[in-house]
C-alpha cells in the first residue's frame, strides 16, 4: 500500500502537466479572435502560445502545495521536476521544429536561434522554475515549507543571557564521532524533510534521517562531564542515547535499569569488544545483592544490633 502511494504521487504530476500543456495546444488562436486591434491580436496570441506551458508550471505548484504535509512529499517533488521537464521537451521540440522552416531564409549573418519566439522563452523560464521548487520539495521534503525563522534580537548587555543554538558544523567539530557519549545525530530535526508530521516508531517513513545521518559524540575529556536529558514517557530516551552510548563508550558503564531493557540489547556487543559485562538481576536464581549482608560481620556491629533478652543472639 505504501508503495502505490508513492507510485500514485509520482506519476499524477508526470502525467497531467504534459498532458495540459499538449491539451491547451492551439489556445492562441482563440485568444488572439477577442484582439480589436493588430497589437492587442498579437499580444494575445502571445500570452496564448505561453498559457500551456505557464499553466502545466501552475499544475506543478498547485500539486506540491496539495501535497505539503504528506509523508511521501518527497516522490510528488520528483513527479513534479519528471513533469516540469517533459513539459520543457515539449516545448524544444516545438520551437525547434518552428525555428527548422527558418534555417534556408534567415541570413547566413543571422543566428537561427534569434528567431526564437520570446513568449515561448518566457513561459520555459516559468517551467523551469517550477522544477526547481520541486526539485527543492523533492531533497529537503515537508521542510521546504517551513516557514521562516523570526529574527533574534540582542541586547547590547547579556543581562537576560546570551546563549544561542550551536550550528551544526560547531557542534560537529566539538563532538567528534570517536566519543562514546552519544549526544545526538549531526542534523537538524525541525529542517528535516518528516518535521510537519508526527513521529512514529513503526511508520520508517516518518523517521527522516533518524539513525542515518552521523553522531554527536562527547569523550568527556572537557567540561564537567555531567548532562540530562528531557523527555517525557514513551519519548525513546533509551534507544536514542542509554543505549548507543553503551554500544560506544569503550570504558566503565554502570547502567541502573529496573526495566531490564538495556542489558540484553548491549552485553552481547560489550563482551565482542572484550568488556566484562555482569547483570544484578533478582529475577534470576543465583544473581543478585543482599544489601542487608554486611550488618553483623563484625563484633562491635554484633553487640550494637543484639537484643537484651537474647544474649546468644
Amino acid at each position: 500500500m505504501m508503495i502505490m502511494n508513492r507510485g500514485i504521487l509520482l506519476i499524477i504530476p508526470f502525467f497531467l502537466m504534459p498532458a495540459l500543456a499538449i491539451g491547451m495546444t492551439g489556445i492562441e488562436h482563440w485568444m488572439s479572435a477577442f484582439g480589436n486591434s493588430e497589437k492587442a491580436w498579437l499580444a494575445l496570441g502571445r500570452i496564448g502560445i505561453a498559457a500551456p506551458y505557464v499553466s502545466s508550471a501552475g499544475l506543478g505548484i498547485v500539486y506540491l502545495l496539495a501535497c505539503n504535509g504528506a509523508r511521501n512529499i518527497r516522490y510528488a517533488g520528483w513527479g513534479v521536476v519528471a513533469g516540469s521537464l517533459a513539459v520543457v521537451s515539449i516545448a524544444i521540440i516545438r520551437e525547434g521544429t518552428r525555428l527548422a522552416g527558418f534555417r534556408v531564409q534567415a541570413p547566413s549573418s543571422r543566428n537561427v536561434l534569434s528567431y526564437a519566439d520570446p513568449a515561448t522563452l518566457v513561459a520555459v523560464a516559468c517551467v523551469l522554475l517550477a522544477g526547481a521548487v520541486a526539485l527543492r520539495v523533492a531533497i529537503k521534503g515537508n521542510a521546504a515549507f517551513a516557514s521562516a525563522e523570526p529574527k533574534r534580537i540582542r541586547g547590547k548587555r547579556a543581562m537576560h543571557g546570551e546563549a544561542d543554538w550551536m550550528k551544526m558544523p560547531e557542534a560537529a567539530k566539538l563532538f567528534g564521532a570517536a566519543g562514546g557519549i552519544v549526544v545526538g545525530e549531526n542534523y537538524r530535526v525541525d529542517r528535516d524533510s518528516t518535521a510537519a508530521i508526527s513521529f512514529r516508531a513503526d511508520q520508517p517513513d516518518s523517521w527522516g534521517r533518524g539513525g542515518k545521518a552521523p553522531l554527536l559524540c562527547f569523550d568527556g575529556s572537557f567540561g564537567s562531564s555531567h548532562g540530562i536529558v528531557f523527555a517525557g514517557s514513551g519519548g525513546f530516551k533509551t534507544t536514542s542515547v542509554t543505549v548507543p552510548t553503551a554500544l560506544k563508550w569503550g570504558g566503565t558503564l554502570i547502567v541502573l535499569d529496573p526495566s531490564n531493557e538495556v542489558a540484553p540489547m548491549v552485553m552481547e556487543h560489550r563482551r565482542k569488544a572484550a568488556r566484562d559485562v555482569h547483570v544484578l538481576d533478582p529475577k534470576r536464581p543465583g544473581t543478585g545483592l543482599n544489601v542487608l549482608d554486611w550488618i553483623g560481620n563484625t563484633a562491635g556491629r554484633r553487640k550494637r544490633i543484639s537484643h537484651p533478652s537474647r544474649p546468644g543472639s
